[in-house]
């Protein structure tokens, strides 16, 4: 029996009596980070499953068959089953705190759904029940931002914390994305109704559309599918009817819109109110100063060029740019926008092109159009492929889809100044981490994690890393799809600058052995003895 994390399903576990007793770049930057708390983990090495803290040291023995430990860290209390109860136990009295029924789900970090009978409720690692069982089930929502839950066909939400923030009132929520980027807004539908809940503050409004882009300017467009945008402000009040055929993303007080699908673009304020008047063939969005607009082709003479125009439509500069678009690369080499930044274009050919950066808010280029791909990152911050750009082959796809082979251009890591932090010839993409700290960068060995000045502190090696700031650790996993449901197994821990707390290693026979964060052997101390067991049988799943 595998053991798996409690964010995806239950966990079963069973344990006896008596384990209870037993830089260097010119723009350098640096962020001060916290040091590394006390935690507890359970980790599974060649079939046999043991509960570790931060140091690698053993809470809980390693033994074999199933396992009764939980994957996911926790701070000074353990939760373990004997018999067909789940316990809290103290982590240094190992006194049991509190019993629950036998299955649980991790909601939120540092919170728990646990079954009584056969309804969940919500406690806490302390023990203290936040939400009695009433709940046909709960989960994770967004990016943890919030719990939901089920009673019979309906759903509500807490707020992370486990307080109550909803009734079950919705026949379904939905979240695109990160609700953060929606100022905490996620739909949720109740027969014909639509609603928009924020998961912080608990607000709610009835709302005319079903889709929320993320926020800029303090504003975001909203919509139905194909039929109509409007926009609304970080309150969720409504402040242009889902009327427009297209809206582009609000800055600069202003928002471009256009009414038909061959009509001309221009720029209104949030009131409604038309400060530049439809004229244009492609709108930017605008910054403190300027926003590129494409003409029409009968009002130019220079080969319908981009121009920049100020926020009363005057044209300030003629530039050579054939095209624009958001100056963020995303996952999987999608665009964003990035509030006074454009990512422009100039055509060298009829399938070729450069790239480069235009700064809307002081009306000027900021990086030239030399690059094959070029993003902006985080502040001073650029990822970057050259023209004559080196590509890999990439694999997508999983059973039962079949795997189709991509060209994906490796991208390096430079300054405004155009000084080179990481070469481009091993990441197939480069984005800021959420806490704006850490850079995460993806090859076809896993998943690395570099400094804001491109150096490396984890390298590639794991599929996924999960950033724990409050225990102040870093959590490698490899990863598989178990169905349509993510699985992952912890192999290593790391504080916040990527040095090693622990992994698990291979030997050269395959065994695997765990060693501390000086290379120490922990768990088998001789590795020879499972160099034929079949070592991957009860990995740590989530």
């Amino acid at each position: 029996m595998k053991l798996r994390d409690a964010n995806i399903r239950p966990i079963f576990l069973s344990l006896c009596v008596g384990l209870l007793a037993a830089c260097s770049s010119k723009t350098e930057t640096k962020t001060h980070l916290p040091s590394t708390a006390d935690f507890n983990v359970a980790v599974c090495v060649n079939g046999a499953c043991g509960l570790i803290d931060q140091n690698a040291s053993e809470l809980i023995p390693f033994t074999k068959g199933e396992p009764g430990l939980v994957t996911f860290p926790m701070q000074g209390t353990m939760l373990l089953k004997y018999g067909n109860k789940l316990q809290l136990v103290d982590q240094k009295s190992r006194k049991v705190i509190k019993s629950f029924g036998g299955d649980f789900y991790e909601a939120t970090p540092g919170y728990f759904g646990f079954l009584r009978g056969d309804k969940f409720g919500v406690a806490n690692f302390k023990g203290d029940e936040i939400q009695p069982p009433r709940f046909d089930s709960v989960f994770p929502g967004g990016e943890n931002q919030y719990i939901g839950f089920e009673i019979g066909q309906k759903r509500g939400m807490l707020k992370a914390d486990g307080t109550t923030l909803t009734g079950a009132e919705f026949d379904s929520t939905e979240v695109l994305g990160d609700p953060d980027k929606h100022a905490g807004w996620v739909v949720a539908d109740s027969g014909d109704e639509h609603w928009i809940v924020n998961v912080h503050t608990g607000a709610r409004k009835k709302a005319a559309f079903r889709r929320i882009d993320d926020i800029g300017d303090d504003h975001m467009v909203v919509s139905m599918i194909r039929d109509g945008y409007g926009l609304i402000d970080s309150q969720g009040k409504q402040v242009l009817p889902r009327k427009f055929e297209w809206l582009g993303t609000p800055g600069g007080g202003l928002v471009a819109y256009r009414e038909g699908s061959s009509a001309p673009c221009g720029y209104m304020d949030y009131a409604g109110k038309t400060v530049i008047a439809p004229k244009y063939r492609k709108c930017g969005t605008f910054g403190k100063r300027a926003a590129l607009v494409q003409p029409q082709r009968d009002q130019s003479d220079d080969d319908n060029k981009y121009i920049a125009i100020d926020k009363s439509g005057r044209q300030i500069l003629q530039t050579e740019y054939t095209d624009t678009a958001g100056a963020r690369r995303t996952i999987m080499g999608n665009v964003s926008s990035v509030p006074g930044y454009e990512a422009v274009f100039t055509s060298t050919g009829l399938f070729s092109w450069k790239a480069g950066i235009f700064n809307l808010d002081e009306a000027r280029e900021e990086i030239s159009p030399v690059y094959y791909l070029i993003g902006i990152v985080a502040p001073d911050r650029y990822v970057f492929s050259k023209e004559g750009k080196p590509a890999i082959n990439t694999a997508n796809g999983s059973e039962p889809l079949p795997t189709i082979m991509t060209e994906s251009e490796l991208l390096g890591l430079m300054d405004r100044s155009g000084t080179v932090l990481v070469k481009p010839d091993r990441y197939i993409q480069i984005t800021l981490d959420k806490s704006g700290k850490y850079l995460r960068a993806l090859s076809l060995n896993g998943e690395a994690l570099l400094d804001l000045n491109g150096n490396t502190l984890i390298a590639p090696q794991w599929d996924k890393l999960v950033i724990d700031e409050a225990k102040g650790a870093i959590f490698g996993y490899t990863v598989y799809l178990d169905g349509m449901q993510e699985q992952k197994t912890l192999r290593a821990a790391y504080d916040l600058n990527g040095n090693t707390l622990f992994s698990v290693t291979r030997a050269a026979c395959g065994a695997q052995q765990l060693v501390d964060g000086a290379g120490n052997p922990v768990w088998p101390k001789d590795v020879r003895s499972y160099c034929s067991t079949e070592s991957d049988s009860t990995d740590a799943k989530s």
